[in-house]
């Protein structure tokens, strides 16, 4: 782990989809293709990287039970 996020408290760190989501409106704003940002990121759905781009991710949490 980089530490990047260590004074967070977990539930406030970013995780996964959302630094790629920001990663992807990064590209946008630095007018890169949307072509290209689709690659970066092997979408095979352009409408799926207009999300990322455009809408952002945002975390959500489902408390589930795993019934083992």
């Amino acid at each position: 782990m980089s530490g990047a996020y260590a004074n967070l408290q977990p539930e406030e760190r970013p995780d996964f989809r959302a630094l790629r989501s920001y990663g992807a409106k990064l590209y946008a704003d630095s007018r890169h293709p949307r072509a290209y940002v689709q690659a970066l990121l092997a979408h095979r759905d352009t409408d799926l990287t207009k999300y990322y781009q455009e809408s952002g991710y945002q975390t959500s949490y489902v408390d589930v039970e795993a019934g083992l």
